[in-house]
Parts: C-alpha cells; sequence; structure tokens
C-alpha cells in the first residue's frame, strides 16, 4: 500500500510541480528536470514519513539527483563531457565506499560497478543529447531545440526500464527495488505526459540524471540477485548504438575532428556527440516517430530475451549471447531500413521541434 501510494504521489507531484513552475514563466530547461525532481523527492517523503525509506533507495535517489546537479552544471558552463564524466565518477566513489563499508559489496566488485557507473551514465547521456533536429533559430534557440527527439526517445526507453526492473523485483521478490522501480515509473511516466502538452525537456540535467538512475535501477536489480544480463538488457541497444558511434569514429579517422581550435579541444571532443550516430540517421530517414518505436520495440524483444533466459535459469554469460545478436539485428534492420528508405526516394524528415 507504501509503495502504491508513494508513486502515486510522485506522479501526482510532478504534475503539479509543471504547472506551478509553468505560471512562472521559467524555461523549459529548468521546468522539466525541476519537475522531475519534485515527483522524485515527494515519492521519497512518503517513503520516509511512515518509515519504508530504505537506505539503498534513499543512496541511488542521493546518486541520481547528483548526477542530475552535475549534468546541469556542467550545461550551465558548457563544459565538455569528460568534465561531467569526472563529476559522475566522484558520485560513484562515494557510492560504492558507502556500499563497501556497510558490506554490500567486495573491494573488486566495487571498483568494477564503478567503471560500469561512469560508462552507464556516459552512453545513456551521450545519446540523450545527440542533436537530431534542425536549428530553428541561431544561438541559444538553436541549441535549445536540438535534442528534443533524442530525450523522448532516451525517455520512453527509461520507462520500458523502470516497468521491466518492478517486474524483475516482483517476481524475486524485492520490496525495496518494486518501489523505486514504480516511483520512478510513475513521475517519468506523468512527466512524458506533461512534457507532451507543454513541450517540457529533460536539458542536460534532466538527461545526466536520468541516465544516473536508470544505472542505479540496474545495479539495484542485480544486488536483489538478477543476473548481469537481466539488470542490462534495457540499455543493450543504446549501448550498441553509441558504441558502433565511437568505433567509427576511430575507424574513419574522424575521431579528432570537430571544429575545436586546439589539439586539447579536439581530444576532449572524442566524446562529445555530433551528427554522425545511427540514431540520428535512423531520424533523417525514417522520421522521429518510426525511428523512436523501432529502439522501443527492440528494447521490449531484449527484455523478452532476457526474461526467457530468466525462467531457463541460463547463466549469465550464456544469457549474454543473444543480447549481443538483438543488438547486431537491430543496427543491421535500421541500415537496411535506411537504405530502403533511400532507394525509394523518400526524402529526409528530420524531427522538428515541439515549440
Amino acid at each position: 500500500m507504501i509503495t502504491v501510494m508513494s508513486a502515486l504521489v510522485a506522479g501526482l507531484a510532478t504534475v503539479a510541480a509543471a504547472v506551478g513552475l509553468r505560471a512562472l514563466r521559467l524555461p523549459r530547461d529548468a521546468r522539466g528536470p525541476a519537475a522531475l525532481t519534485l515527483g522524485l523527492v515527494a515519492g521519497w517523503v512518503v517513503l520516509a514519513a511512515s518509515g519504508y525509506a530504505l537506505t539503498l533507495i534513499t543512496i541511488y535517489l542521493l546518486f541520481a539527483l547528483g548526477c542530475g546537479l552535475v549534468g546541469a552544471l556542467c550545461g550551465r558552463l558548457r563544459l565538455p563531457m569528460l568534465v561531467r564524466l569526472a563529476g559522475v565518477g566522484v558520485l560513484a566513489a562515494a557510492l560504492f565506499a558507502f556500499e563497501y563499508r556497510h558490506g554490500d559489496m567486495y573491494a573488486l566488485a566495487s571498483g568494477i560497478w564503478w567503471i560500469v557507473a561512469i560508462v552507464s551514465v556516459f552512453v545513456l547521456t551521450f545519446f540523450g543529447r545527440l542533436p537530431v533536429a534542425p536549428a530553428p533559430a541561431s544561438g541559444a534557440a538553436a541549441e535549445e531545440a536540438s535534442s528534443w527527439a533524442s530525450e523522448r526517445a532516451l525517455t520512453g526507453v527509461a520507462l520500458v526500464a523502470f516497468a521491466w526492473y518492478a517486474v524483475v523485483a516482483y517476481r524475486l521478490p524485492n520490496p525495496g527495488l518494486l518501489t523505486l522501480s514504480l516511483v520512478a515509473f510513475v513521475a517519468l511516466g506523468c512527466f512524458w505526459l506533461v512534457a507532451r502538452v507543454w513541450g517540457l525537456r529533460l536539458g542536460d540535467a534532466g538527461v545526466t540524471g536520468l541516465a544516473g538512475l536508470m544505472f542505479a535501477l540496474g545495479l539495484y536489480a542485480w544486488m536483489a540477485d538478477a543476473s548481469v544480463p537481466m539488470a542490462a538488457a534495457p540499455l543493450v541497444l543504446v549501448a550498441a548504438d553509441v558504441a558502433v558511434t565511437l568505433l567509427g569514429r576511430l575507424a574513419s579517422g574522424r575521431a579528432l575532428a570537430g571544429g575545436q581550435r586546439t589539439l586539447v579541444g579536439r581530444v576532449l571532443g572524442v566524446l562529445e556527440p555530433r551528427d554522425d550516430a545511427g540514431w540520428q540517421l535512423n531520424i533523417a530517414r525514417l522520421g522521429a516517430a518510426p525511428a523512436a518505436w523501432l529502439l522501443v520495440a527492440f528494447t521490449l524483444v531484449s527484455i523478452a530475451i532476457a526474461a526467457a533466459t530468466w525462467v531457463l535459469l541460463w547463466a549469465s554469460v550464456t544469457a549474454a549471447i543473444p543480447l549481443v545478436v538483438l543488438a547486431v539485428v537491430y543496427l543491421a534492420a535500421s541500415a537496411l531500413w535506411r537504405r530502403v528508405a533511400v532507394r525509394r526516394g523518400r526524402p529526409a524528415r528530420p524531427a522538428t521541434s515541439p515549440a
């Protein structure tokens, strides 16, 4: 009952915050992450008031909020991705130091998960910040509208992930994971609805914070005795797209390209979102909605595969093989669909700003 109540309060608080902040005429980059943050905090307050705010729920929410703060500062100051990852690394180090001191993890496992945390947040943040919309103007207006389609796609993947983690928690069972998954799902779902109506954006803060929350829930699922493929299933396809993008930069010699005047700037720019990701090509050739649905559909298939390997009691290494194969199939299917669209003479249909 407390789980359901906290989730409902989180959703209602998200909507109420979006309405209230809209009346203050704050920028959409500020209203979106603020509304989502207030919703999550409201859900946690209900848990804390009733004595159900478990330690893991609290520290994982703090980690996600800390990631959002890092993203907000880096976005505001226009700092490179490497600085953002350094901030996330500090937060992850504090998180796993806490886990180690409380006996939840051995030192080696803490070190491995520290690396996984940085990589996971980078992959999801990189994807969520990919520019895919044409610039309607110059300067701040162009930048403000440039990544809304990627943010919406990341939101869809996150909703699927949170629902999956809730199912995993229910089957294990693990009340803490179930509670946090439902609170996150309802809050993000309500945010998605109001974002569709008022054009709210996650912005740098929301994208990095959501990336931190997705990683935290995956980690929670693993600590609750789920296998690594089960925890990683919702993120496999996004990770594959980003990995192929970075490998393509290295293979084509475009790793250090990108308009920076100094060598240091070009090196730091290797990790920055540009215009060479498969997801961006899907948007250009297929349109925003078909590309997003393709990604979500394959994400659902990856979850179904993870669920099947769970029921069949496959080992983690064996269960990871079909997920890797699915990632290859997704990339190949995306490339084939784009080629068919080109042969049929379909013009590029870049995403347009909802504003």
